[in-house]
């Protein structure tokens, strides 16, 4: 059977999802970390980052943060990779989309409903 898809045609939906999840996101990003409330261009913002205590404490927790769960997928998945790749386990789809499926998960629109929690507690 001939493939009726070509590669570029396969590689529009990554490029949407690039489009939306990574490039949107980091438009947004830059557009608010350069400019004053008013929408003017300003360096200010960057500035005051880069200066104020608790943001450089928040920055430092983060990195630490990141490169310990990154530590810790790589010693879990890297076993879980090996064994299922040299593994002639009937069910392999099953295991992996076991690992796949939490990633999926972080992709999923979720909405709240605005919750109104009362100030004092009623009696």
């Amino acid at each position: 059977m001939k493939n009726v898809f070509s590669r570029r045609q396969m590689g529009i939906p990554y490029g949407v999802f690039l489009a939306f999840f990574v490039a949107a996101p980091l438009i947004v990003l830059f557009y608010y970390a350069f400019t004053n409330g008013s929408g003017q261009f300003t360096l200010n913002n960057l500035k005051n980052f880069f200066v104020d205590p608790n943001t450089m404490g928040t920055l430092c927790y983060s990195i630490v943060l990141a490169v310990t769960v990154t530590l810790v997928c790589l010693v879990i998945a890297y076993p879980v990779a090996y064994i299922l790749a040299g593994s002639a386990l009937k069910r392999k789809g099953v295991i992996l989309m076991l690992f796949v499926l939490p990633m999926w998960i972080n992709f999923t629109p979720v909405s709240y409903t605005h919750l109104t929690l009362p100030t004092k507690l009623e009696v």
